[in-house]
C-alpha cells in the first residue's frame, strides 16, 4: 500500500529491481481480484433488500420476455438515449436514469432465467446471479486498480500495488456497495471509471483524438452507471501530479495542454451529461438544503466529510442507515460543535496539501482527488441521501492514497513491523467484511442491526418493525415494539416531508399488525392508530383524511369491534370522497346491508342502483347485482331476484366463480315452485363446478321429486363420497332405495297394497313436516 505510489519523481528514471513484466503484472492483478471475489462468496445467499424490490423484482421492463436480439438492441438504444428526453414523473422506476446499470441487470435476468433460478411456487428469482455479478465487478475493479497503479508508477515495487488493491478489496465499508444488489451503481460506475483512467494513463505518450473519443465513450458508460463519475476529467489531470513522466513531457501547464486530446472529449461528455441529467431527469428534484439553508448544509457537509474519513480509519460499527438523528443536520456553526472543528481540520489539510505539493505530490494530489470525488455527495448541492457508506466506494481510493506517504516512512524505519501491521489490518478488515455479510443477509437482520447501532434513529426502528412483520412466520410483538419506538421518536421531533411520510407509514403498518389480532384490546389499538393517522397531514400538504383507503381500514376495524354506527360513518365518508371503485363498491354494499337490516329495503336498493350506475367494472357490478338479488329475495320478489342473480353471474363470466349467484337463482326458482328452472341452474353449476356439494344435494332432491331415481342416487352418492356422514344425503339415498323397493315389491308386500299405500302417505306427510328420519323409516318399511 506504500511503495507503488510513493516513488519520488527525482528517482523515477532509475529502474527498480522490483519491476514486473507485463505478464507478471497481470498475474498479480488477477490474484488480488480473486481475493476480492472470494471474500464476498458468503453473501451470495443474501436476499433482495430495500430498493431491490422496486428496482429489480417489480421492474416489469427489466423482466419482460426475450423476443429477439433486435428487440434487445432496441431496448438498449432506448435506454442509452433516454437521458435526452424528459422523464415521466409518474413512473415507479426511472427508465432513463442510470441506463448502464439497467442493462447490466438485464444480463442478470437472462442468466437467471437460462439457469432456471426462479422459485416455481412464488415465481421470485434467486438473487445469486445478481450478487455474483456485483462481486465480479468488485473483483474487476481491484484488477483495474492494480493495473492503474502499475501504469502510474511502473518502476515501483509490486507489493505496494498489491497491498493498496487488497486494502480496497477487503475494506468493510465497501460491503454495502458490493452486497446490495441496487448498489450495482457503485461497482459498475467504478469499473468504467477505472477503465477510463487506465486507458488514459497508458496512452499519455502516444494518445491522440482517437483515444480521446474512446475515453469519452468509457466516461459516458461510467456516467450512465452513476452520475458521480462526473469528476473523471479532473481526476485525469490530478493523476499527472503522481504519475511517472513519459518521454517528451513538458513541465507545468504545457503538459496539460499536451494531454488536451485525451481529456477534453471526456470533459465535454461530462458537462453534457450533467446538464441533461439536471434539466431532463432532475434526480434530486424537490430535495431541500440539509439543515434548511445553504450555510447550514455547508457546515454539516464538513462533519460528513470527516465522518467518511473516520469510517475509513475505524470501520466499526457500520450501519445501513445514517438518516435523521443517526446523523443529524447542523443547526449552527457550533450545533453541534463538531461543525466548526471539522472545517478547521479540512482547511488545515488543504493548506498542508498546498504547501507539500512539491515535496509530496502524492499527498497533495490525494487531498485534491478526495475533495473532487466526494463533492457530488457532500451536500454542497442538495442530494436526497444525506450520508451513506456506499458514497465512499470511489473516494476511498483517495483516502487510501493519503496514507501512503506516512506508511512509506514507517516502512523505511522498520519494514518488518510495518508489513506485520499492514497484514494485521488487512486480516481485521477481511474479518469485519465477512461478519458484515451476515448482517446484510436479510432486511430483518440489517434493520435490526441499524437500530442497535443507532437507538435514536427512527427510520432504523421503522425498518426493523416492518421487516419483523414480513418474516415467515411474522413476529408481531417485535414489530409493534419497533414501530412504536419509531413513532415515539418522530413525535418528539419536528418532522420534515420525508420523516412525515415514514411516520404515516409507521402508524398505518402498526395499525395493520394490531388488526391481525383477534383480541378486542389490539383492535382498539388499531382503531386508535387509524384515527390518529386520519388527523395528520400528508407529505403533499393534503389531509390524510382525504385518502379513502384509511377510512376503509378503519371501517373494517370498527365492524370487528361491533361499532356498527362508527363503521357506517366510515362508509359514508368513503362515498363522499373520490374513492377508488373497489372501495366505493365495498362501502355501498355495507351501507345497503345496513339499510336492509333496518328494514329500509327501498333505501338499500337505491344505494346499490346508484353505485352501479357509476361503475362499469364487471366484478364490481356483479357484487352489486348479487346484493340486489339478496334484497329482492328477502322481499319475496323472486322473479326480480332471479334476474339480479343472473346478471351477477353474467358479469362474473364463464371463467369466474358464478356458482353462488346461480345457486341463489336456483333457490329462488324453488321458492317460485319452479323445480324445472332450479334444475337448470343446478346443472349449469355442476357443469363448471362438479364438486359443489350443495348443488349435488339439491339436484338429487329435485330429481327424486321428478322420479328420476337413478340420477338422484348418483348425486346423493357424490355427496356421501365427500362427506360420508351427511344426514340429508343419507336420507335422500334411503328415500331413493325405498322408492325403488316400492316399485318392485316382494311377494309378501304385494299381498297387501293398502299397507304400501299407507306407508307412502305417511312418508310424504313426514317429509312435508321436514321430519326426514321418520319419513325414511316409513319408506323403508
Amino acid at each position: 500500500m506504500s511503495g507503488a505510489l510513493a516513488t519520488p519523481p527525482d528517482r523515477e528514471n532509475h529502474p527498480s529491481p522490483a519491476s514486473l513484466s507485463p505478464a507478471a503484472t497481470w498475474a498479480l492483478a488477477c490474484a488480488c481480484a480473486l481475493v476480492a471475489f472470494l471474500i464476498y462468496l458468503p453473501g451470495f445467499d443474501g436476499e433482495f433488500v430495500f430498493d431491490d424490490r422496486k428496482l429489480v423484482l417489480e421492474n416489469d421492463e427489466l423482466w419482460r420476455p426475450y423476443t429477439s436480439i433486435g428487440d434487445e438492441i432496441s431496448l438498449a438504444v432506448d435506454r442509452l438515449t433516454g437521458i435526452f428526453r424528459p422523464e415521466e414523473s409518474d413512473r415507479e422506476v426511472r427508465t432513463a436514469f442510470r441506463p448502464i446499470r439497467f442493462l447490466s441487470l438485464r444480463i442478470d435476468v437472462w442468466v437467471t432465467r437460462s439457469l432456471g433460478l426462479i422459485d416455481p411456487v412464488t415465481r421470485d428469482p434467486s438473487p445469486r446471479v445478481f450478487h455474483a455479478h456485483n462481486a465480479l465487478l468488485h473483483a474487476l475493479n481491484v484488477l483495474l486498480l492494480v493495473l492503474l497503479i502499475r501504469s502510474l508508477r511502473p518502476r515501483g515495487p509490486w507489493w505496494g500495488a498489491a497491498l493498496f488493491a487488497l486494502a480496497f478489496a477487503l475494506h468493510p465499508v465497501h460491503t454495502e456497495s458490493v452486497t446490495y444488489i441496487s448498489g450495482r451503481r457503485d461497482v459498475l460506475f467504478l469499473f468504467f471509471y477505472l477503465a477510463t483512467l487506465v486507458v488514459y494513463v497508458r496512452g499519455r505518450d502516444h494518445g491522440g483524438w482517437g483515444r480521446g473519443l474512446a475515453l469519452a465513450v468509457l466516461s459516458w458508460c461510467a456516467l450512465g452507471s452513476k452520475e458521480m463519475a462526473v469528476s473523471l476529467p479532473i481526476v485525469m489531470l490530478l493523476l499527472e501530479g503522481i504519475a511517472d513522466r513519459v518521454p517528451g513531457d513538458r513541465p507545468g501547464l504545457h503538459r496539460l495542454g499536451d494531454r488536451l486530446p485525451l481529456w477534453l472529449p471526456s470533459f465535454l461528455v461530462c458537462v453534457l451529461f450533467a446538464g441533461l441529467l439536471l434539466s431532463q431527469q432532475n434526480p434530486g428534484g424537490g430535495t431541500g438544503w440539509w439543515g434548511g439553508t445553504p450555510w447550514l448544509a455547508a457546515v454539516g457537509s464538513g462533519r460528513a466529510v470527516l465522518s467518511y474519513c473516520g469510517l475509513m480509519l475505524l470501520p466499526h460499527p457500520l450501519t445501513v442507515d445514517y438518516s435523521f438523528d443517526a446523523f443529524p443536520a447542523s443547526s449552527g456553526l457550533l450545533s453541534p460543535w463538531t461543525g466548526l472543528a471539522s472545517w478547521i481540520v479540512i482547511i488545515s489539510f488543504a493548506v498542508a496539501a498546498f504547501r507539500m505539493r512539491r515535496r509530496s505530490p502524492l499527498f497533495a494530489s490525494a487531498v485534491a482527488m478526495f475533495a473532487v470525488t466526494i463533492a457530488p455527495v457532500a451536500q454542497w448541492v442538495p442530494h436526497p441521501e444525506r450520508f451513506a457508506e456506499h458514497h465512499l466506494y470511489l473516494p476511498s481510493l483517495a483516502l487510501l492514497a493519503l496514507t501512503v506517504p506516512f506508511i512509506d516512512r514507517l516502512r523505511r524505519r522498520s519494514p518488518e513491523a510495518t508489513f506485520a501491521m499492514l497484514g494485521l489490518v488487512l486480516l481485521i478488515w477481511g474479518g469485519l467484511t465477512v461478519d458484515r455479510l451476515e448482517t446484510w443477509r436479510t432486511p430483518y437482520t440489517l434493520w435490526k442491526d441499524a437500530a442497535d447501532v443507532h437507538p435514536q434513529c427512527a427510520r432504523a426502528h421503522f425498518g426493523w418493525g416492518n421487516a419483523a412483520q414480513r418474516l415467515d412466520p411474522p413476529r408481531p410483538d417485535e414489530a409493534v415494539t419497533a414501530l412504536g419506538r419509531a413513532i415515539d421518536l418522530w413525535e418528539s421531533t419536528e418532522r420534515d416531508r420525508l420523516q412525515q411520510g415514514y411516520y404515516l407509514q409507521a402508524l398505518r403498518i402498526r395499525a395493520g399488525v394490531y388488526a391481525l389480532s383477534e383480541t378486542p384490546a389490539d383492535l382498539e389499538r388499531a382503531r386508535d392508530d387509524l384515527e390518529r393517522l386520519l388527523e395528520e397531514t400528508d407529505t403533499d400538504g393534503s389531509p390524510v383524511a382525504d385518502d379513502a383507503v384509511n377510512w376503509s381500514e378503519l371501517m373494517k376495524v370498527r365492524v370487528r369491534l361491533g361499532d356498527h354506527e362508527g363503521a357506517v360513518r366510515c362508509a359514508e365518508r368513503i362515498l363522499a370522497l373520490d374513492a377508488p371503485p373497489p372501495l366505493r363498491v365495498t362501502s355501498s354494499l355495507f351501507l345497503a346491508a345496513d339499510r336492509a337490516e333496518r328494514g329500509d329495503m327501498a333505501g338499500a336498493e337505491e344505494i346499490l342502483v346508484t353505485t352501479m350506475a357509476r361503475h362499469d367494472e364487471d366484478r364490481s357490478v356483479a357484487a352489486i347485482w348479487y346484493q340486489l338479488g339478496v334484497i329482492r329475495q328477502g322481499q319475496e320478489r323472486y322473479g326480480e331476484a332471479i334476474e339480479a342473480f343472473e346478471n351477477a353471474a353474467e358479469r362474473i363470466g364463464p371463467d369466474g366463480n358464478r356458482t353462488t349467484a346461480l345457486y341463489k337463482a336456483a333457490e329462488c326458482s324453488l321458492y317460485r315452485q319452479d323445480p324445472t328452472g332450479a334444475r337448470a341452474y343446478l346443472e349449469d353449476i355442476l357443469s363448471h363446478d362438479p364438486r359443489h356439494l350443495p348443488s349435488h344435494l339439491s339436484l338429487g332432491q329435485i330429481l327424486l321429486g321428478f322420479g328420476e331415481l337413478e340420477r338422484a342416487k348418483e348425486h346423493f352418492v357424490e355427496v356421501l363420497r365427500a362427506v360420508p356422514g351427511e344426514a340429508r344425503a343419507k336420507e335422500g339415498l334411503a328415500h331413493v332405495l325405498a322408492r325403488e323397493k316400492a316399485r318392485e315389491p316382494s311377494e309378501s308386500d304385494a299381498i297387501d297394497p293398502t299397507k304400501v299405500t299407507t306407508f307412502l302417505l305417511l312418508a310424504e306427510r313426514k317429509f312435508a313436516e321436514e321430519n326426514y328420519a321418520d319419513a325414511t323409516q316409513a319408506l323403508i318399511k
